[in-house]
């Protein structure tokens, strides 16, 4: 029901990687460019501090298909963050340029035991 969705398909925390829908006022979207973040699981690899662990970099993107479909590589452990923005020309051209709605997915793979 909100105008930007990313509609997880798999379910995040189980597949290694995760096929999104991304819809826009209900309808896909083709051509999003869909980033994701990650977070690592080890406490000897996810930073200390506040600044640097917001200050991680996208680990992958990649647009939506025709049918507004992509598939997230996500089989490392870590919380990961999903995002897409959509922007359209604005209603009101004399108070800004453009409208950008943003919509974003969060989840946790947990790292598996040692076999």
């Amino acid at each position: 029901g909100l105008p930007l969705e990313i509609v997880p398909a798999t379910t995040p925390w189980l597949s290694p990687s995760i096929k999104l829908r991304v819809l826009w006022q209900g309808q896909p979207l083709a051509g999003a460019l869909v980033r994701a973040w990650r977070t690592p699981a080890a406490a000897d690899e996810s930073p200390t501090d506040a600044e640097s662990r917001d200050s991680l970099g996208v680990v992958w993107q990649q647009r939506t298909d025709a049918s507004g479909v992509t598939t997230v590589p996500a089989q490392q452990p870590g919380e990961w963050l999903v995002s897409v923005v959509h922007m359209v020309p604005s209603s009101d051209r004399a108070v800004a340029d453009w409208e950008s709605t943003w919509s974003s997915l969060t989840f946790q793979r947990r790292r598996t035991a040692a076999r």
